[in-house]
């Protein structure tokens, strides 16, 4: 009986051993894989985290030069409409000429 029990025992050893290496085998292949697919997971996260810190860079000079543009545009109208145009200064001679011709003619019409 013993030796059935031995016999038995050992059996069943030998079993659990083969379960284990296959398990441990399949548990290495798993490993194996999610490691690359990890390592090919970070490159992808290294690559977006550059190309986002190059847009990030992009965006920020992008921001500069439209305030810088901004301040020259208000600038330049803050220029515009501190001095008067020289087309302004024609046109207000031009209005001065046009009323004194028409005070002339409207004395002369009056004389006669």
């Amino acid at each position: 009986m013993v030796k059935g029990f031995e016999q038995t025992t050992t059996t069943k050893i030998g079993e659990l051993e083969k379960l284990t290496a296959g398990q441990a085998a399949a548990a290495l292949q798993t490993l194996s894989e999610m490691h690359g697919r990890l390592s090919e997971a970070e490159k992808v996260a290294q690559r977006i985290r550059h190309e986002l810190e190059d847009g990030a860079g992009k965006w920020d000079g992008a921001t500069t030069e439209f305030e810088r543009s901004s301040n020259r545009l208000t600038q330049l109208c803050a220029d515009l409409e501190a001095r008067p145009w020289r087309s302004h200064w024609v046109l207000v001679a031009l209005l001065l000429i046009a009323t004194f011709v028409a005070g002339y003619a409207i004395g002369l019409h009056r004389a006669h």
